[in-house]
């Protein structure tokens, strides 16, 4: 931009043109019709020396600032007229003085149009130089506002990996607490599903229970075996031992089902009292059969020790197997069982009964 304002100012390669040939004009009169003497030869030297002062004076008064080629045509135009000047003060040849005079209108005329070529310059220059520091405060701003922006982008991009870091973390805690929150729920689910007495399950996973195996026994189209169990005369246990004593004959019981009932699929549960009930899932009739016999039998042979007691327990067992046709059959063939269990008791206890389960339902019965 700088350049560009200096090389417009004067039309430099024309003005060194123009004072050359002035120069040459000089110097032609000079050799053409040269000084009587060399007195007069000396004093052209001495007053030559003296131009450069006075181009100093001129630069410094006018406060020019062109290009190198502006400044060495004023040198040469200043040569020229003060070499023709000096020239025809020694010289009577009117020829000379012709030449003289034209050199000299020519750089007056010169002189004139660089000062008025300067005057209308400088107002261009001035007027651009306002613009150009005028753009130069608007890419300042420009660039303030761009560093401004810059900074806002660096604090925005700062909260938001602080915002995300903080709602990894959160989501962290949350994810954690909500895990435990899980586990413990599904320990107090397995807690709530566990008899607290015999470490069996209860009632209630009993019902959930049933009413999943029989759906599956329909669906895949299996034998679904399901089998009560009550300890015999448990209430004398109870009157005769006390309650203590009533309590472990149950874990005892418990502790032989588990030991005989090993299958996963297997449910024991208490389902109240002194009564076990059994969900075997794909066991028939034969199979559900030697299993409780088999328990029947072990109960019978097993001792109980309780402080200084000592004596054997019996227990009657009710079982069916059937090929569930429809969900609410649950209900029916407890019904059937209870029926089953009844029957054993009233026949003289310690007894297993096994059937299958009927086609019309059959009543619930109650004690």
């Amino acid at each position: 931009m700088t350049d560009t304002l200096q090389n417009a100012r004067y039309p430099t390669p024309l003005m060194f043109i123009a004072s050359f040939a002035i120069l040459i004009g000089s110097l032609a009169s000079i050799i053409l019709f040269p000084a009587p003497s060399i007195l007069t030869n000396l004093a052209l030297i001495f007053f030559g020396s003296l131009l450069l002062q006075w181009l100093v004076f001129v630069m410094v008064a006018c406060n020019t600032k062109q290009s190198v080629w502006g400044k060495f045509s004023i040198f040469v135009t200043c040569a020229s007229i003060l070499l023709s000047a000096v020239h025809s003060l020694f010289l009577v040849n009117s020829n000379a003085v012709i030449i003289w005079l034209l050199s000299t209108i020519v750089a007056i005329a010169m002189i004139i149009n660089l000062i008025l070529v300067y005057s209308l310059v400088n107002k261009h220059v001035f007027v651009i130089q306002k613009r150009y520091k005028f753009i130069q405060s608007l890419m300042a701003k420009k660039r303030q506002l761009q560093q401004e922006i810059h900074g806002l982008e660096n604090d925005q991009q700062e909260q938001e990996a602080d915002l995300e870091y903080s709602l990894g973390e959160r989501n962290l805690e949350l994810e954690i607490a909500l895990r435990e929150l899980s586990e413990k729920n599904r320990e107090l689910e397995k807690l709530s599903a566990i008899d607290s007495l015999t470490g069996l399950m209860n009632r209630r996973f009993f019902d959930k229970r049933i009413l999943a195996e029989t759906r599956r026994s329909k669906r895949e189209m299996t034998p679904l075996s399901v089998a009560i169990l009550d300890i015999d005369h448990f209430k004398r246990i109870n009157d005769t031992y006390g309650h203590l004593c009533g309590d472990h004959c149950l874990k005892e019981f418990a502790k032989l089902l588990q030991q005989e009932i090993k299958r996963p699929s297997d449910t024991i549960s208490r389902y109240g009292g002194e009564e076990f009930v059994l969900i075997l899932p794909n066991t028939d009739v034969n199979g559900v059969l030697s299993l409780i016999e088999r328990v029947r039998e072990k109960v019978e042979a097993m001792p109980i020790y309780f402080e200084s007691h000592q004596f054997n327990m019996t227990v009657s067992i009710g079982a069916c197997s059937r090929v569930v046709q429809d969900d609410s059959e649950n209900i029916s063939i407890l019904g059937f069982i209870d029926t089953l269990l009844y029957e054993a008791k009233k026949t003289g206890r310690n007894k297993v009964i096994v059937k299958d389960f009927p086609n019309s339902n059959v009543e619930v019965l109650k004690y």
